[in-house]
């Protein structure tokens, strides 16, 4: 439970010391005596990191899954293990006096006081601030609510089991939190951190020309251009002046050059002073167009926003963010004409460049981080470790996709129920469900099938993950080739070493307004919930056939069908503690007609030449009125529609969807990124639009506009990436951390029984 409060005596170093040498008293115990008793204190987060680490010798990849609704403690909780796993796993001629600073919520960081760098183990936990600074904010429900989902991979040596390496693969940022917030809530908290420097540094503000009031900065106001409550800008239990502080240290304990993080820096000025600029209407060549003003009129803004937008972008001359803001440059018949844009689509690219800023930059910092922890320990294999991220599991998934180990080539069976037996009540519901408002939950659904289909197709793996690895020539490259250069850039922190994941994503949201953020969210907390009804379910029916009682079949919740239903489903992932195939047909598996889902819709729509938002929800209707699981709106007119999920009942609203899932950039990004003298902005470019400057070859151009075309959407991706993490997990052996909340204020000591006998 989220005590909202310290706890210094629950999770110090005694503590610590405790659960090691009890476990360690225990493994001793059960070498010489085969005894099966298990330890004797309270369960503990330090309990479950220890039999984590101690299952490593099974040489088996170990995986902490942390589950709970928004505010329950979940990153709380991974940071509090992560420091066990660190202290039990520190080299003795590393180990140094440590000190623990209060960090948002509460929270408790562990940093090292000596002057260097730190070993691998403190380089791990000074990743926490950096995360959270860039992904973190407050919302209506949590003060420090992680806007992003975290797998964090902890590379193991063979040989002493000592930390070689990390690396952190990151899930759906929440970029549009960059322009608009709800009323009670704050944008990412760097933002504040940064002004909030005025009392630690008085040249960081006047370097990046900024002010202290945050109501100044439009992309800070909630959404509301009259809203002055300082309410929204300060967060309690959070000092966003000491926070900033620590943000950077750690920035330069972990390799930021002074140059990098000034580059960081001017990047997140230049986004709030690219918020202050403001368009008017206004006649240009003769047609509807509009122009830059200054609307500031605040004595301590010296110049006008768009001047300050572009200097901390890297651009020598303004009129480069004019015309990217202003005008679209078209080309036709081999000329490129400049185009006017109207106010309303200045604005919409001005967010929409912020979006992308931010969300590039973001990448670039797990790069770093990866980067950094990849070569901590000097050692060979650690230097390799930085490579292994998202594009890497895509390229993996590509060759194993290929072969007879592809989830969607596997078939698994639910099974119904003996009457007889009934369901143990603390495995009702799992960790992944979470009570609604009011504290009242979803029955369980009883739905279960004899055979769970095949869901999805082989021609989803080729648009999700195929694009991202083609030869020359434009043909697939070989099965052998992939798994070659794979290795060779993963190198021995592969899956062949000893790994301990942690994996850290948002529960089931549930707002007033829900969107397409929610939307994926939800969709990865049912395929976990899933998981977890397939694994321990599964795995109490193999204990029932070891204690001899043979053909004995537990009826359990299966949620296949509203995952079907937002995403086609993901398939059944095999290999993991416990499953068995028990599909029997000979010969090669037959594939289902592929099925269109609520995210392959909204593929269709936005690939559509004019797509539309009230087709969208009337292609929804149409197809799916008649689905239990969901419920279309009663006006023609209404962008809403409603899915009743495992956790309860949630109303999405399609608006805004449309441009959400294209993850292409705004053609007047390129004129803006290969002018800019920021180095992080020119990386964002040769990642970008690098590979289409080569205008020699036709038919080369063709196909990379053909490949890019493939990537354009977000929940392709998404779906992908959550399909190689199911894998992934299903392959290790989990433990489960299940984080609930049992009050809906942020003061200890206030407890709401309902809630607590709901998630109970």
């Amino acid at each position: 439970m989220n005590p909202f409060q310290n706890l210094p005596d629950e999770f110090s170093a005694e503590k610590m010391a405790l659960y090691r040498g009890e476990m360690l008293a225990h493994l001793e115990k059960e070498t010489e005596k085969n005894s099966q008793k298990e330890p004797t204190h309270a369960p503990h987060l330090y309990a479950v990191a220890q039999n984590a680490l101690t299952n490593l010798q099974t040489q088996r990849p170990q995986t902490v899954l942390v589950s709970g609704e928004s505010g329950a403690g979940k990153t709380e909780s991974v940071k509090h293990a992560l420091r066990y796993v660190a202290a039990a796993c520190a080299n003795s001629s590393t180990s140094s006096s440590s000190s623990t600073v209060v960090g948002p919520s509460g929270g408790a960081r562990l940093y090292n006081n000596d002057n260097h760098h730190g070993s691998i183990e403190q380089r791990i936990l000074k990743t926490n601030p950096v995360l959270e600074a860039f992904g973190n904010a407050k919302t209506a429900r949590n003060n420090n609510s992680s806007r992003f989902g975290k797998w964090l991979e902890i590379e193991f040596s063979r040989s002493n089991k000592q930390i070689e390496g990390a690396f952190f693969v990151e899930y759906l940022l929440e970029k549009s939190r960059v322009v608009t917030q709800s009323a009670v809530e704050r944008n990412f908290h760097i933002f504040y951190f940064l002004l909030a420097s005025k009392n630690t540094d008085e040249r960081i503000l006047e370097k990046y020309d900024l002010v202290r009031d945050c109501g100044f900065y439009k992309f800070l106001r909630n959404n509301d251009d009259n809203s002055s409550s300082p309410g929204s800008y300060s967060v309690d239990n959070i000092d966003d002046e000491a926070e900033f502080a620590i943000l950077d240290e750690a920035l330069t304990d972990l390799d930021f050059s002074e140059l990098e993080k000034h580059e960081l820096y001017s990047l997140v000025a230049a986004l709030l002073h690219l918020g202050n600029v403001n368009f008017a209407e206004a006649m240009v060549d003769g047609t509807d167009g509009c122009r830059v003003v200054n609307n500031n009129n605040n004595d301590d803004c010296r110049e006008e926003a768009v001047a300050l937008a572009a200097k901390h972008l890297g651009l020598s001359n303004p009129q480069i963010l004019i015309q990217t803001l202003t005008y679209r440059t078209m080309t036709v018949g081999g000329e490129q004409t400049q185009i006017p844009l109207k106010k309303e689509v200045a604005e919409q690219v001005r967010s929409v460049l912020a979006k992308l800023i931010y969300g590039k930059v973001f990448d670039w910092i797990i790069r770093k981080l990866n980067a950094t922890l990849g070569n901590s320990s000097g050692g060979a294999s650690s230097s390799s470790c930085c490579m292994k991220n998202a594009e890497l599991l895509e390229e993996e998934a590509l060759c194993n996709n290929k072969g007879e180990d592809s989830p969607l080539n596997q078939s698994q069976t639910t099974t119904r129920a003996d009457s007889e037996r009934e369901v143990p009540a603390t495995m009702r519901g799992g960790p992944f469900v979470n009570p609604t408002d009011e504290g009242a939950l979803l029955a369980n659904c009883d739905n279960v099938v004899e055979d769970d289909p095949l869901l999805g197709s082989m021609d989803d793996v080729g648009s999700m993950g195929a694009s991202d690895s083609v030869n020359s020539d434009g043909s697939e490259p070989s099965e052998t080739f992939c798994k070659e250069q794979h290795r060779s850039a993963v190198g021995s922190c592969g899956s062949s070493s000893s790994s301990l994941g942690f994996l850290d994503i948002a529960g089931f949201e549930c707002f007033e307004t829900n969107s397409f953020e929610q939307l994926c969210i939800n969709l990865s907390n049912e395929s976990l919930q899933k998981f977890f009804n397939d694994f321990f379910f599964q795995r109490e029916m193999q204990d029932y056939a070891e204690d001899g009682l043979v053909g004995v079949q537990i009826e359990y919740p299966d949620n296949s069908d509203i995952l079907e239903l937002i995403s086609g489903g993901l398939g059944p992932i095999a290999g993991g503690p416990g499953h068995k195939n028990k599909c029997e047909k000979k010969g090669p598996t037959s594939l289902p007609q592929k099925k269109n889902s609520i995210l392959q819709l909204l593929d269709n729509e936005v690939a559509s030449p004019k797509p539309e938002e009230f087709k969208y929800i009337a292609n929804l209707k149409r197809e799916f009125e008649k689905h239990p699981r969901y419920t279309a709106h009663k006006s023609e007119r209404a962008k809403t529609f409603v899915l009743q999920h495992f956790a309860g009942e949630v109303e999405y609203n399609v608006a805004g969807w449309l441009e959400k899932n294209l993850d292409v950039p705004p053609p007047e990004a390129q004129f803006l990124t290969e002018n800019s003298e920021n180095s992080i902005i020119k990386g964002m470019h040769r990642e970008l639009f690098g590979k289409n400057e080569s205008t020699s070859n036709n038919n080369n151009d063709n196909k990379n506009n053909r490949k890019s075309l493939k990537k354009k959407f977000v929940s392709r991706n998404f779906k992908h990436s959550l399909e190689q993490l199911l894998k992934k997990i299903w392959r290790s052996e989990p433990h489960f951390i299940r984080c609930i909340i049992f009050y809906q204020c942020f003061f200890p000591y206030i407890l709401r029984r309902f809630i607590l006998l709901a998630v109970a």
